[in-house]
């Protein structure tokens, strides 16, 4: 029975894992006011264990005493989380059965629970502080580790780190992921002695990343708390940042129910919505309607998604822009061809994008502590498009398709070289407001090998017209499709794009399916966005869906267009959609406009 009185919180968590010490027939590591939980027991099972806890002792209290002050049972679930927090590295994102991957599923748990907790707390004394605490742990569950994704190049300018230190990590954080695709590759597999070779090769660069990570918090204590601190953004502070124009609405599911944060300059408001065990398969269903242009489909599912996620919280959110925080499946669905009511007229149905400004973001930590300093890449783009004259052909072994040495066929992309050259013409003739470099890695010339060649950081925007491959079994098999060649097999996976140097204030990835995320095993967002993200980009516009390389090329220079006109990002991306749908044709079928979404600074 552990203490939850003020004052004994890390007592409390030192008891609990003396019992699971004890429990384990273990002894505890006698240096240092913290456990070295890695001595102790498997992360998980004291993930386990602490979810577990947490339930045991809030259900008493709840019972025993109820007239307990809640905020000291926050308090002790956020010490909790602090205290775990420190068994977790980021960049090591994990293969499937890695303990790292089950680490982060067991953190989830308690995470979740931790919110539960604090939203039943919420709405019996809705106040200000049980809302920050609420929203605390729900962008944990949406980054996980948020620190993960902050720039090097924000981080070094206020720590001045010496670039080879930087480098190691750039180096370490590389080779894992590396190593996470060739374990993805091998899932299974019958060579076990191969798979222990590559576990013992991912342990060494793992410990590598920890010792450096050492070195930074002794010596570099400023950079070690911009880019591996677990703070979040504070309510306070993110209200200020929005500012009077816009509203972030950010969804958490717990378990099946899903709970809705808005935050604004003047609201601060938690809604749960109903449990919705069907949402997932929902969400599927109206995707495959908008891709398949069935109207039908679409718009009644579209009514019943905004009945269940929007419509509730229409009475918290202004008419301004929407910055939207999706979780899960959420994070698949396509908000803007939403439909906000039913209309008598089918081609001038109420999507939701023809009445509001909306962009997305990972989470509100990321969105407005973290930014890429791109004065060094100003007025610069560099562009690729392979083309794949007469289609081209992948082993599918790469994509993590099977572990056969059998071809996977990918379609020609004659649109992306001209949606290049066109974009080329483009920037050349607002030379009054871009006159920099133009760089473009065009049909054989953009190969994976000539990507990784360039320097990247140079550039403000980068920009990438081909096939994406989403793997959502195995997120480290997601990549970019360019041309094999000069020792690369042509598809530039997470791990390889983790190991970029960006300085880009936008990363367009013009990419079928480039876009979908996935939730595999609680890591909550993994996949190409956020590995561009951390690369260093402030915005990313990627694709939810397959889309028509014709009408792809065509909201692009629409886009870009708008961008040179002086539109803001988010601005620009929904007038290039608007535009195309001025013709009602393309209006009715929104499967060819709905596609792009813009994450990040808008």
């Amino acid at each position: 029975q552990v203490s939850l009185d003020r004052g004994h919180l890390q007592a409390g968590l030192s008891t609990l894992m003396d019992a699971i010490a004890l429990n384990l027939q273990v002894e505890r590591v006698p240096e240092g006011p913290r456990w070295d939980v890695s001595k102790i027991l498997s992360i998980p099972e004291l993930y386990e264990s602490v979810g577990l806890w947490v339930d045991g002792r809030w259900q008493e209290m709840r019972i025993s005493q109820p007239d307990f002050d809640s905020s000291e049972v926050l308090e002790f679930l956020d010490a909790s989380l602090n205290a775990l927090q420190v068994t977790w590295r980021p960049g090591q994102l994990g293969h499937p059965g890695s303990e790292t991957t089950a680490s982060g599923g067991r953190f989830e748990v308690v995470a979740e629970k931790a919110l539960q907790i604090a939203t039943t707390i919420y709405h019996q004394n809705p106040g200000l502080s049980q809302f920050d605490a609420a929203f605390r742990f729900s962008e944990l569950l949406h980054a996980g580790s948020l620190q993960g994704s902050t720039k090097h190049t924000e981080a070094r300018e206020f720590a001045r780190i010496p670039e080879e230190l930087v480098a190691r990590e750039r180096h370490l954080l590389s080779q894992i992921g590396a190593l996470d695709r060739e374990l993805a590759l091998r899932d299974g597999g019958s060579d076990d002695t191969l798979v222990s070779q590559l576990l013992g090769q991912r342990f060494a660069f793992s410990d590598s990343l920890n010792q450096l990570l050492e070195v930074y918090g002794a010596v570099y204590p400023t950079y070690h708390f911009m880019r591996f601190s677990d703070l979040t953004i504070r309510t306070q502070d993110l209200s200020s940042a929005l500012g009077e124009e816009r509203s972030l609405i950010e969804w958490t599911f717990v378990g099946d129910s899903l709970l809705a944060f808005v935050v604004s300059s003047e609201n601060r408001s938690l809604r749960s919505l109903g449990r919705h065990p069907n949402l997932k398969e929902k969400i599927s269903r109206f995707n495959t309607a908008l891709q398949n242009q069935d109207q039908i489909a679409s718009t009644a599912l579209g009514i019943e998604l905004y009945g269940i996620i929007l419509e509730p919280l229409e009475s918290l959110l202004p008419d301004h822009e929407w910055i939207l925080v999706p979780h899960r499946e959420l994070q698949n669905l396509a908000f803007e061809a939403l439909v906000t009511e039913r209309s008598l007229l089918p081609d001038h149905r109420p999507f939701l994008i023809r009445s509001k400004l909306i962009s997305y973001a990972y989470s509100a930590t990321l969105l407005f502590q973290h930014s890429t300093n791109v004065d060094g890449a100003a007025d610069a783009i560099v562009a690729v498009a392979p083309v794949f004259r007469g289609g081209a052909q992948v082993p599918g072994k790469l994509l993590g398709i099977d572990s056969s040495e059998r071809l996977v066929d990918f379609e020609e992309l004659p649109g992306t070289g001209r949606e290049v050259v066109a974009l080329d013409r483009l920037f050349d003739r607002h030379r009054e407001r871009f006159d920099g470099a133009r760089h473009l890695l065009l049909a054989q010339d953009a190969t994976e090998a000539a990507v990784k060649s360039t320097d990247l950081s140079t550039f403000k925007y980068v920009h990438f017209a081909t096939h994406g491959y989403t793997n959502a079994e195995q997120p480290s098999l997601s990549g970019l499709l360019l041309n094999p060649g000069d020792g690369e097999d042509g598809v530039l996976h997470v791990g390889e794009v983790l190991g970029l140097e960006l300085n880009a204030d936008m990363v367009v990835l013009s990419a079928c399916r480039s876009g979908v995320t996935t939730t595999t095993a609680g890591q909550g967002l993994i996949g190409l966005g956020r590995a561009f993200m951390y690369a260093g980009t402030n915005t990313l516009v990627a694709s939810l869906w397959n889309s028509s390389d014709a009408y792809t090329a065509s909201v692009m220079g629409h886009f870009y267009e708008g961008l040179l006109k002086g539109e803001s990002k988010a601005e620009a991306l929904r007038n290039a959609k608007l535009t195309l749908m001025e013709d009602p044709e393309v209006a009715a079928r929104p499967g060819l406009w709905a596609s792009f979404v813009l994450i990040g600074e808008s």
